[in-house]
């Protein structure tokens, strides 16, 4: 961390030891920082000051310049967190960026506070209603473009009529349909009676 005794004591005795002006003057603004360090500045409800760098609002309610500024401002006061680790608002208020509201989290302790549990599955559990085309029978499901059936025995049921065509019986002449390709009997009676005429 920035902001210790220690560091400053240190900055004390370099400046104590500096050759020249040059080096005096950049251990002081080192120990400005230090002891002042910068704050983030409101410009307007669109734009945030820090560092001297201006951020701006984008779409997911952050305030981003190179980076957002609620990193920069983490990484400013205790170094670069780590890659898979997330800067989380405290009070969940994207536009107060102060280092006070500021804390680094996991991704999924992250999740959970902004997903509570069921979160998502209320989400999927979104139902429509829907009429069987084979039983005629009302029923609630999840909309994925394809309900037609109401059970995998209509859809079943569903599929052999959807193939049915019609067909005219070679031995008795009587039309009926089939899943089948090339049938060319109504009946095994029909295809007996084809098969083996009777004198």
């Amino acid at each position: 961390m920035k902001f210790t005794p220690e560091v400053i004591a240190a900055l004390q005795t370099l400046k104590d030891a500096a050759e020249n002006d040059f080096e005096r003057h950049r251990i002081a603004v080192l120990e400005r920082d230090l002891t002042e360090p910068p704050k983030v500045e409101v410009i307007d409800e669109n734009h945030q000051k820090f560092n001297n760098v201006t951020y701006s609002l984008v779409g997911d309610g952050h305030f981003r310049h190179l980076c957002s500024i609620h990193r920069a401002v983490y990484d400013y006061y205790f170094g670069s967190a780590v890659e898979n680790l997330v800067v989380h608002h405290i009070d969940e208020n994207k536009t107060n960026n102060d280092i006070s509201n500021l804390q680094l989290l996991t991704l999924t302790e992250h999740r959970k506070i902004h997903r509570p549990k069921g979160y998502q599955m209320a989400c999927n559990k979104v139902l429509k209603e829907f009429i069987c085309v084979v039983c005629g029978k009302s029923y609630t499901a999840k909309n994925k473009g394809n309900n037609r059936y109401c059970s995998a025995e209509c859809r079943q049921k569903g599929n052999y009529h959807h193939r049915q065509k019609e067909f005219k019986c070679q031995q008795c002449g009587k039309t009926f349909l089939s899943a089948r390709n090339n049938v060319r009997f109504c009946s095994p009676k029909c295809r007996n009676e084809n098969r083996y005429p009777q004198n």
